[in-house]
C-alpha cells in the first residue's frame, strides 16, 4: 500500500473454513488510520468499535507477554455495524461513509 494511497482490507475467509457470520470487520493500515475511519463513521451517526483487546496485554493476564501479531490485530480492525435490523439503507450509508474515507 502506498502511503499516500489510504485503503483498508476486507476479512478473508480460508476455503477449508466457514464464518460464523457473527461480526464484520475491516483491516486498517494502522492504529491511527482505524481512528480516521472511526471519526468519519461517526460523523454519519454509525458506531465502530475496535474489534478486542490482546489477552496478553489484559489486565487479567498474570504474565504479560509481547505477541507481535496479537497486537497488530489489536490495533488495526474496526467492527462495523451488523445486526438484525441493518436496513439496506442503513448498509448504504455505511458504504458511502466508508468511501469518503
Amino acid at each position: 500500500c502506498l502511503q499516500e494511497k489510504k485503503w483498508f482490507g476486507l476479512p478473508q475467509v480460508p476455503q477449508d473454513a466457514l464464518h460464523n457470520g457473527h461480526i464484520f470487520y475491516i483491516e486498517t493500515e494502522n492504529s491511527k488510520e482505524r481512528k480516521r475511519i472511526i471519526n468519519i463513521l461517526k460523523l454519519n451517526n454509525i458506531q465502530a468499535y475496535s474489534h478486542y483487546l490482546s489477552l496478553s496485554e489484559s489486565p487479567f493476564c498474570e504474565e504479560k507477554m509481547i505477541l507481535q501479531n496479537s497486537r497488530k490485530w489489536q490495533n488495526r480492525l474496526l467492527r462495523l455495524p451488523l445486526y438484525y435490523d441493518l436496513s439496506h439503507n442503513d448498509i448504504d450509508i455505511i458504504m458511502q461513509s466508508l468511501s469518503e474515507y
